[in-house]
């Protein structure tokens, strides 16, 4: 079964290179489908994202990568960084609920920015979105991050505005 197959949402924040090597190719899908997941889930919610080990570790089986222990997974999250995907906050997140068996310890996520879609946002007005990838636009699109003016109606006042400017 490839990849594909097991995981349908996926958005890309960075071009695919085939010279890449097998831990930065796991790190971008997990990453990729971890953060478009979480945009079907919060919608417009996917600029800081809590990841933990145990959480990165699940997508990279969920992914089908052939490595996917705790340390693999701590690796991951390092080269996630290195190739500039997430950014670390220095941000805690508290869960609602903690988990259960922990024996007294509280539980903290760590908050990490996407990095690409930081960059989407900062341009969203400028326009300066051409050199992002076609399906991280239509993504954030659909998310909200990007405002698309709306053309107006043929022979409209608002179109006679966008001409001339306002009086």
């Amino acid at each position: 079964m490839s990849r594909s197959a097991r995981v349908q949402k996926r958005v890309t924040l960075i071009p695919w290179r085939d010279d890449r090597s097998e831990i930065e190719r796991d790190t971008i899908v997990a990453i990729e489908c971890l953060v478009a997941n979480r945009g079907n889930w919060r919608r417009g919610d996917v600029e800081n994202i809590p990841i933990t080990i145990g959480h990165l570790q699940w997508w990279l089986k969920l992914t089908g990568a052939r490595r996917r222990g705790r340390d693999y997974a701590r690796d991951c999250l390092a080269t996630a960084v290195d190739l500039g995907l997430i950014e670390d906050t220095g941000k805690l997140l508290k869960p609602r609920r903690q988990p259960f068996g922990h024996l007294g310890r509280l539980v903290w996520w760590r908050v990490f920015a996407v990095l690409p879609l930081r960059k989407l946002r900062a341009s969203r007005w400028s326009g300066g979105n051409a050199a992002l990838p076609v399906s991280l636009r239509r993504w954030a699109d659909r998310q909200g991050l990007i405002y698309h003016r709306p053309k107006p109606s043929k022979g409209s006042v608002q179109e006679a505005f966008l001409i001339t400017g306002p009086p």
